[in-house]
């Protein structure tokens, strides 16, 4: 469900743009004809890679390597440290002067799809090179089978 002043647009093959929902059709129509409007856009987040990006945490927490912390078993310890490793996190100063990162949220409104492809790449590259005996092959394999 869209906002106020948001709608949703489907592209077509011939360049142009339908309202997705009949909710956006009606926004639109109130939009004078000749009238100009600013638009951004960004891409909604698709759910199933949303789901997916849980998924492959859960999948790389269960299978870890001999010898590695037993921390790593919690799919969020493992979620926080590969956000903030690959650089996806704020840093923040405690009361004493010490920075410590926090990691960014992955929650499915914070960030559109685009961007959340990136964080999902660079995750798994960095759990596949540091907490996985999976080529990168057998992951996918892996994924796909789960989801």
């Amino acid at each position: 469900m869209s906002t106020k002043n948001q709608v949703f647009l489907t592209r077509r093959a011939d360049g142009s743009f339908l309202p997705s929902t009949d909710e956006d059709k009606e926004k639109l129509n109130r939009i004078k004809l000749g009238e100009t409007i600013a638009v951004n856009y960004r891409k909604p987040r698709n759910a199933g890679n949303h789901r997916r990006f849980f998924v492959m945490i859960n999948l790389f927490a269960e299978n870890l390597p001999e010898g590695l912390p037993i921390r790593y078993e919690n799919p969020d310890y493992l979620r926080y440290e590969a956000l903030i490793a690959t650089g996806f996190c704020e840093w923040r100063e405690s009361r004493g002067g010490l920075a410590y990162p926090v990691p960014n949220s992955m929650a499915f409104d914070k960030m559109d799809e685009d961007s959340f492809q990136k964080v999902y790449g660079a995750i798994v590259n960095y759990l596949l090179k540091h907490f996985s005996d999976f080529s990168e092959s057998d992951f996918n394999e892996h994924i796909n089978l789960l989801t």
